[in-house]
């Protein structure tokens, strides 16, 4: 029986399988939220919301279809990196298309050292829940955001 969408559901393709995701912080692994899988929405802003406050910090959701996005989270501002579970080319990072062309670094604090990320790669904390959100609808990065193939 095919799908029918209503115009609620045209921006997003419900009838489908969930997705599942699960969150990992990779810097503290006694993070009671370590494995907690992300279905939805709501569980998804549940997990940014709890650990936003936290000094900027690298995390990952993992798809269960073979992809996941890695991330350094801060308040905010916020970085994201898709590729394969298996950690293979093509790794592709988010671009921030108000800083395109702009030039330095951001330190992020990530564990006890220092990180210099360009400054073309930090989005805004909404626009990263945007990246986010799509990532736990359909495993797959957003595609209207401009990625950029790193190592290129």
């Amino acid at each position: 029986m095919p799908c029918e969408l209503t115009d609620s559901e045209r921006v997003y393709n419900f009838c489908r399988e969930t997705m599942k995701t699960h969150f990992f912080d990779l810097l503290d692994n006694a993070n009671p939220l370590n494995g907690t899988s992300i279905e939805n929405l709501a569980e998804l802003q549940n997990v940014l919301e709890s650990v936003r406050e936290r000094l900027p910090f690298i995390a990952e959701l993992s798809g269960d279809n073979g992809f996941k996005l890695t991330f350094v989270l801060g308040p905010t501002e916020g970085c994201a990196q898709f590729c394969s579970v298996e950690n293979k080319p093509p790794y592709l990072i988010a671009v921030n298309p108000n800083l395109r062309d702009s030039e330095g670094k951001v330190e992020f604090l990530i564990g006890e050292t220092l990180t210099p990320v360009s400054k073309r790669y930090c989005l805004p904390y909404d626009a990263f829940v945007t990246i986010a959100a799509e990532f736990v609808q359909t495993g797959e990065r957003k595609h209207d955001v401009l990625w950029e193939e790193l190592g290129h």
